[in-house]
């Protein structure tokens, strides 16, 4: 009982966290710190980097992907079979791969927007 008494006193005196207040450079731009800076940039340019490589990964599996249906679809018509579900499924491939190259340009803009010295 004790020990919680003096736990919460202790974490009473406790000031909270404040951030130090940005300051100025020369060139009029608000920095808070320029290490701070240059390792957010990086970091968030690595993970940039690293979901452009998933986003290339999904489009070159999409493009297996589309090949396949495709193939599937022809066969299924040469054997004169429905292929309304292929050819469905055939549409919904095309739709995410769509998606994967809008994500991919997307993140190609996003790293075109990081400044060159990260």
């Amino acid at each position: 009982m004790a020990l919680t008494c003096v736990k919460s006193r202790i974490l009473r005196r406790r000031k909270p966290f404040r951030r130090p207040a940005p300051t100025e450079n020369r060139a009029g731009r608000i920095f808070s710190s320029a290490r701070q800076t240059v390792l957010k940039t990086t970091m968030d340019k690595a993970m940039a980097l690293a979901h452009l490589a998933l986003a290339e990964r999904h489009i070159a599996r999409g493009y297996e992907h589309l090949a396949s249906q495709t193939r599937i679809v022809a066969n299924l018509e040469n054997a004169g079979h429905d292929t309304a579900m292929a050819q469905s499924l055939l549409e919904t491939f095309r739709d995410i791969q769509r998606i994967h190259l809008a994500d991919r340009d997307r993140i190609k803009r996003e790293l075109a927007a990081f400044p060159c010295h990260s």
